[in-house]
């Protein structure tokens, strides 16, 4: 792949790869993936409906106590029915979420027996009971921590209530059971609240961590760059939650981070969409700090190329400098030339609201290849080129690509290194602007074109996603949906 096409393959084609937001747009990152109140609210529907499916069915531990003389034991609870009614996701600041709901109603049912003694006789019995709770309120407050560039939650509280508890007994004994109905009542309601809390802590700590590990902190482009978007920090406003992503590009073999610190950004206070995705300018700078540094953008371009378009060859030839050139052409008649095409410098974007400006200094030597084998350079033009261009969203076998395009370009120059004494080439000549735009705009579109998917997690699918390229920032905002 040519230097150029590389260029703006790194400038325009990554231009949406990664992602974050607003708590303090001065907070350093190259990357913000924003979780709103709905996203919030639709990953606790996930996990209140699997605490749901958990608590069917759950057995409880078996547990005895005193009443009196009497002891008994309560055995083979099962709890057979749970239902949610209304529960709330709200950010908690330095910390992470809060689920809370309540009107949770479930019926278990199992065997009480009691005994007792008699002076040297025990005497007791067993009977079937249905329990049923109501009006039970549930709290759990989640962390979100980052280990090893991953989210990580952790369960950091629980409670649990039980507002009503009723017992049924079923039994030709039942009225026995009824006289101690209500002390049986308050010892069966701290192995509810418990199972509640143990399954939901279970679903924070283990179900959802099995769910995030998934997350991809590494990327490979190209097997020369390394996208590096570990997760460095949480911060939440009562509206969203925000996730700081280190956001950079580096050499694939060398990846070691450019000391760039990241421009700020702004963010968007709109909540209406379920995830927001900021890509910042310090992000797709990294990659030409990246590619630069590692000595990438130099390449040779000649005629046997095959990703040469085949309408730009026959301007890999000495006839195209008859006109303009003539003693280059007189020395060196319908020979074939190449371009050797180095960056003086690693290129920046810029992005302003709604538009992406790329720069980058070029020198690009001609070589002729003579009747005898040898290479003669001939001269070289030294230009500063400037690329407007747009990026693009676009699905492709169930996946979110990003890719590119340049729409136009300016560029000025001087010459230099010539062989052939003064020459004088005019800077807005057609045939210098017919080279770049052959070997820069023409061959990179068509990779651009072709985009990369955006990394994600298995299973969570964006709905309707929509780019906007804003100052300093690239925002991606989207719907999710899972499974």
């Amino acid at each position: 792949m040519f230097s150029n096409i590389f260029l703006i393959s790194c400038i325009f084609c990554i231009i949406v790869n990664y992602d974050k937001v607003c708590c303090s747009d001065s907070t350093p990152r190259g990357a913000e993936i924003r979780l709103t109140k709905s996203c919030l609210r639709y990953g606790a529907s996930i996990g209140i409906s699997k605490l749901q499916r958990d608590l069917r069915n759950k057995r409880l531990p078996n547990f005895n106590g005193r009443v009196g003389p009497a002891t008994w034991n309560a055995e083979n609870l099962k709890i057979n029915h749970m239902n949610i009614g209304h529960y709330s996701v709200t950010p908690i600041a330095n910390m992470g979420v809060r689920v809370s709901t309540s009107g949770i109603s479930v019926r278990a049912s199992g065997r009480v027996r009691y005994s007792v003694r008699v002076g040297w006789f025990p005497i007791g019995h067993t009977i079937n009971v249905q329990v049923d709770a109501s009006n039970i309120k549930f709290r759990l407050d989640v962390k979100l921590n980052a280990q090893g560039g991953k989210p990580v939650l952790r369960a950091n509280g629980c409670s649990a209530s039980i507002g009503h508890l009723n017992l049924n007994f079923h039994g030709g004994l039942a009225w026995v059971y009824n006289l101690f109905k209500g002390v049986l009542a308050n010892f069966l309601k701290n192995p509810i609240t418990q199972a509640v809390c143990s399954e939901g802590q279970k679903i924070a700590n283990i179900k959802a961590n099995e769910f995030l590990r998934n997350f991809q902190v590494k990327m490979k482009v190209a097997n020369l760059l390394v996208l590096d978007y570990s997760f460095k920090q949480t911060q939440a406003t009562s509206q969203y939650l925000d996730l700081l992503l280190r956001g950079e590009f580096l050499d694939a073999r060398n990846p070691r981070s450019s000391g760039v610190q990241p421009k700020a950004f702004s963010t968007v206070n709109s909540s209406s969409r379920m995830v927001y995705i900021w890509l910042s300018e310090y992000t797709i700078n990294s990659a030409g700090i990246a590619l630069y540094n590692a000595g990438r953008f130099k390449e040779t371009i000649d005629i046997n190329n095959k990703l040469i378009p085949a309408d730009a060859k026959p301007l890999l030839n000495t006839l195209i400098f008859k006109d303009l050139v003539p003693k280059l052409y007189e020395a060196h008649p319908d020979r074939p030339i190449r371009l050797k095409i180095e960056t003086l410098k690693a290129p920046t974007v810029t992005m302003e609201t709604n538009k992406i400006l790329a720069q980058v200094q070029k020198k690009i030597s001609i070589e002729v290849m003579s009747e005898d084998g040898k290479v003669v350079p001939a001269f070289y033009i030294q230009c500063n080129i400037k690329g407007h261009g747009k990026a693009k969203l676009f699905t492709q076998h169930s996946a979110v690509y990003v890719g590119g395009r340049i729409d136009a370009f300016t560029w000025t120059g001087q010459l230099g290194g010539s062989i052939f004494g003064d020459i004088d080439i005019p800077m807005n000549n057609k045939l210098i602007t017919d080279i770049v735009q052959a070997f820069v705009i023409n061959t990179a579109n068509p990779i651009l074109d072709k985009g990369f998917p955006i990394p994600r997690i298995p299973g969570l699918r964006l709905i309707n996603p929509k780019l906007t390229v804003v100052k300093n920032a690239i925002r991606v905002e989207t719907d999710i949906r899972y499974g």
